[in-house]
């Protein structure tokens, strides 16, 4: 890693999702330093031109592979020394148990879990390393509807993000003083084949009436990043309420 910086410097894992990109776009104008990945080098590369970030801080990675994830750990050596790791981009796939395979489930948990807690551990040096007001952090997405408000049609995905959730907590011990978040949206961008009918069915069981923005994410992740010095461990729903019905 290089020397100290008085920038702060992030990691967004996922650059290229809707949440990746608001959390970059809000930290980048708040004056951190931003380092985006994808699984594409390319599409990583474009957001970094976009957010006129140096084509250094661009990388590929696949979180459901262990090769990968050591790969981009060893090419970081001349990147500087991480604040904050926010890992935003997973792989979002409805597949009904009765149409689950072994490889589903695995793919998942690896994707989901496996992978952001190899790759915190991997960085949890450089984190301890932060100089920011309350030290490094660790931001993590899981579901609402992973633990909370389970539902049918989706259980390899949403079992990979309970096993997330889980991970909250113990990477909060684990990797201590780093701080780790997690954030568990309902709605915050729909999924594309969401057509308009099921879109209407779901806003019927969320209180405050309406889906959730990628800007509202960004702005609760900064926040805890920010000014949640004293907290860890924690998940939090943002999701309008629908955990409660």
């Amino acid at each position: 890693m290089t020397s100290e910086s008085s920038t702060p410097h992030a990691v967004v894992v996922g650059i290229t999702s809707r949440t990746g990109r608001a959390i970059a776009d809000l930290l980048a104008g708040a004056g951190w330093s931003i380092e985006g990945t994808s699984r594409d080098l390319e599409s990583a590369r474009t957001e970094m031109e976009r957010l006129q970030e140096p084509g250094l801080h661009a990388a590929s990675i696949d979180l459901s592979s262990e090769d990968s994830i050591d790969r981009f750990l060893a090419e970081r050596t001349d990147a500087p020394n991480a604040d904050l790791l926010v890992i935003a981009g997973a792989p979002f796939e409805e597949i009904p148990l009765n149409e689950a395979t072994m490889k589903d489930f695995l793919y998942q948990a690896a994707a989901q879990a496996a992978g952001p807690a190899l790759l915190a551990a991997g960085m949890s040096a450089e984190l301890k390393r932060s100089q920011r007001p309350g030290g490094g952090a660790v931001v993590l997405f899981g579901d609402i509807h992973a633990r909370l408000r389970p539902r049918a049609g989706a259980t390899p995905y949403l079992a990979g993000k309970a096993g997330l959730e889980s991970l909250v907590a113990l990477l909060a011990v684990e990797l201590a003083p780093v701080r780790v978040f997690g954030m568990a949206p309902g709605v915050i961008a729909w999924a594309d084949d969401f057509d308009e009918s099921r879109r209407e069915e779901y806003l019927k069981r969320v209180p405050l009436g309406r889906a959730g923005t990628v800007e509202e994410a960004a702005s609760l992740a900064r926040a805890l990043v920010e000014s949640a010095t004293y907290t860890t461990g924690i998940v939090i729903p943002i999701d309008g309420g629908r955990h409660l019905r």
